[in-house]
């Protein structure tokens, strides 16, 4: 009988080697052949599930972002301080953890790309994510008269930073001090303070 494959998994894992391909020879050289090459595929079997490399790095940055958006939501679910979930989020956006570096990676070579080419797409939605976060985050967390127009953009410059040199200067922003850079600025805003040393 012959082996079912499983589509969604396939398109998976092509994305996926799109990442490693992006990470290696950057998203100007990531050819089609090149990815289907990483992806122990032929370029027929990978055009099967991607007619055009737009579409496929398209499906690539989705994967990304939905990836993100899951751990998100999990941090939501399962519940803790305002103080703490609105910290943990952020620290999801960061390549605080070591798996999530080539995502980060990734996400910073789409940015530069669409930068680069005026893309009317914008990926960079991070100030969006901050400014939701701080809207919603509930009455007497944050302290009286914070302008939250004011510090979601300041809290947006401050996670792309901290990535950007998380990920160009890692022995300089390792992961215990990525999230106390991040815990410092966050209690200038809280009403009660969040502990600085790592968990």
């Amino acid at each position: 009988m012959p082996k079912q494959v499983n589509h969604e998994e396939r398109k998976r894992l092509i994305a996926e080697a799109t990442w490693r391909t992006i990470s290696h020879v950057g998203i100007e050289q990531a050819s089609v052949r090149t990815i289907a090459k990483e992806a122990g595929l032929s370029l027929g079997a990978l055009r099967y599930y991607f007619t055009t490399q737009e579409e496929l790095l398209r499906f690539s940055m989705q994967l990304v972002q939905e990836r993100v958006q899951e751990r998100i939501t999990t941090i939501f679910e399962r519940g803790g301080t305002p103080e703490e979930t609105l910290c943990d989020v952020l620290l999801e956006v960061l390549p605080y953890a070591p798996e999530h570096q080539l995502e980060m990676q990734v996400w910073f070579q789409f940015m530069m790309s669409a930068y680069a080419s005026q893309s009317t797409e914008n990926p960079d939605d991070i100030y969006h994510m901050c400014h939701v976060l701080l809207t919603r985050i509930p009455d007497g967390t944050l302290r009286a008269g914070i302008d939250i127009e004011l510090e979601s953009e300041r809290l947006a410059a401050l996670v792309d930073g901290l990535a950007f040199h998380a990920l160009f200067r890692p022995e300089r922003l390792p992961k215990e001090r990525l999230r106390h850079v991040l815990v410092h600025h966050l209690n200038a805003l809280f009403v009660r303070p969040l502990a600085i040393d790592d968990k």
